[in-house]
C-alpha cells in the first residue's frame, strides 16, 4: 500500500568547498571534489568507511529469515510540534524538538531493544528521478528514500549511543511517484516550522518491514545502527522529485553514490536481513 505525501520538507545532501590534500571527518564530501570523495572516506581518522557491515545494501526478500518481528509503537508522533531545518554543511537536517513537557518522539516495539528516541529525519534524491534511494529491494532503486534517525535512551544522548553497538535505529521509507501535490518547503539556511506533525509523513502501516545490522551512510560511517526499511512506500509527486535533484545537483553538484550496484549486492554477503513479511522469508542462507 501507498501513502501520499501530505507535508514534504524536500532534503538533499550538501557539500561545500574545495578538493582539500588531506581528507577529515569535517571536509569529506559526496563525489567529485578529489581527495575528499566516497572513495576516501575510510582514510578519515577514526573512521569504520572501509569495514565489513557498511550501509547501504541490497535487500533480497528471498533471502531473509522471519522471526516475528512484534509492532512499533510509536510516541507523540501524532502530535503537532515546531521543528527547525538546518544546513549542517553536508545535509539539510529536519531536527526534531523534544524539549520537556512536550512529549517525546520515542519508539519501542518492532523488535527493538529498548526505547529509541527520534533526533532528526532527512531525504535522499538522486541524479535521475527514478534513482535516488539508498537502499534497493530485489535491485530496485527508489525515486527518493526518507530517514527518521532515533538513539537509544539508555545513552542519555545520541552522542553517547553513536559509541555503542544498536545504539542508534533508524526508520527508512522508500519513496514513489504519484501524481499527488503537496506543500513543498527548501531551505539551504537555518528555518523554523511551528506545527509540523511527523506522523503525516508516514505509511498508514508499518507493519511490514525488513530489519538489518548496519552503518550511518556518512562518515565515520560507525556500525552502530539497527536499520527498519518499510515496504509501504510514501508518495511524492513527479515535480518535488524533479526539485529535489535538480536543487541537489545543478546548484550543489554533489552526487551520492555510496557503492556501485555491484558492491552494494556483494555487501549483502553473510548479513542476515530478518523481516516479518512470512510469505516472503526464506530459512536457507546462502
Amino acid at each position: 500500500m501507498k501513502t501520499p505525501f501530505s507535508v514534504l520538507l524536500l532534503a538533499s545532501v550538501l557539500c561545500f568547498g574545495p578538493a582539500l590534500a588531506v581528507i577529515t571527518i569535517d571536509n569529506w564530501s559526496y563525489a567529485g571534489a578529489g581527495d575528499t570523495d566516497q572513495e576516501f572516506w575510510k582514510d578519515i581518522p577514526g573512521s569504520f568507511c572501509g569495514d565489513s557491515s557498511q550501509s547501504p545494501i541490497n535487500i533480497d526478500t528471498k533471502k531473509t529469515s522471519d522471526i516475528g518481528l512484534a509492532p512499533f509503537n510509536l510516541q507523540s508522533y501524532d502530535t503537532t510540534k515546531p521543528v527547525t531545518i538546518e544546513n549542517n554543511g553536508h545535509a539539510l537536517e529536519v531536527v526534531l524538538s523534544n524539549g520537556a513537557g512536550e512529549g517525546q518522539y520515542d519508539i519501542t516495539g518492532g523488535g527493538l531493544n529498548g526505547t529509541f528516541r527520534a533526533v532528526q529525519f532527512h531525504f535522499h534524491f538522486g541524479s535521475n528521478d527514478m534513482k535516488g534511494s539508498e537502499h534497493t529491494v530485489d535491485g530496485k532503486r527508489y525515486p527518493a528514500d526518507m530517514h527518521i534517525v532515533h538513539y537509544d535512551t539508555a545513552y542519555g544522548s545520541v552522542n553517547e549511543a553513536i559509541k555503542k553497538k544498536g545504539g542508534i535505529a533508524v526508520l527508512g521509507f522508500f519513496l514513489e511517484i504519484s501524481n499527488l501535490l503537496s506543500i513543498l518547503s527548501l531551505s539551504d539556511t537555518h528555518q523554523e516550522m511551528e506545527n509540523f506533525t511527523l506522523s503525516d509523513l508516514l505509511p498508514s502501516s508499518l507493519d511490514k518491514f525488513w530489519r538489518y545490522d548496519g552503518s550511518l551512510t556518512t562518515p565515520l560511517c560507525n556500525e552502530v545502527v539497527t536499520w527498519t526499511l518499510f515496504e509501504d512506500t510514501i508518495e511524492i509527486s513527479n515535480n518535488q522529485v524533479i526539485i529535489g535533484h535538480k536543487f541537489h545537483y545543478e546548484r550543489l553538484r554533489t552526487p551520492y553514490k555510496r557503492f556501485s550496484d555491484n558492491e552494494n549486492l556483494g555487501r549483502w554477503k553473510n548479513r542476515e536481513i530478518r523481516t516479518n513479511l512470512c510469505d516472503r522469508s526464506i530459512s536457507d542462507h546462502d
